[in-house]
């Protein structure tokens, strides 16, 4: 079982399981990314998942390739990071589902 399973219920105080997916997928679609920051005890359990939005994060790829995470300026651990990409060509940031959708709409026309 991954740690994260059991935090999907009451991911942290102000959020419900369900309350955390809808903002992470509504976040996706308007942003083209969701991230939540997996909270650590020292021993390195999570326990709990934080919801930021996108704007409040920062992604770049390092010199290999791997992505380096900030949030609000502040070097967030890879594995600290809950990443929902959207639709991507580069993997690590997605664009909007809802501005490729209004793009594909407008080749139909």
């Amino acid at each position: 079982e991954h740690d994260l399973y059991g935090l999907m219920a009451v991911p942290n105080d102000n959020q419900t399981g369900d309350g955390l997916v809808a903002a992470m997928a509504a976040n996706t679609c308007a942003y083209g990314n969701s991230m939540a920051y997996i909270r650590r005890f020292a021993n390195g359990k999570a326990y709990a998942l934080d919801f930021y939005t996108s704007e409040l994060w920062q992604v770049e790829l390092d010199s290999q390739g791997v992505p380096q995470f900030s949030l609000n300026g502040e070097l967030v651990p890879s594995a600290d990071v809950l990443h929902w990409p959207g639709m991507s060509l580069g993997g690590y940031w997605g664009i909007p589902t809802l501005l490729a959708g209004a793009d594909a709409l407008m080749m139909q026309v």
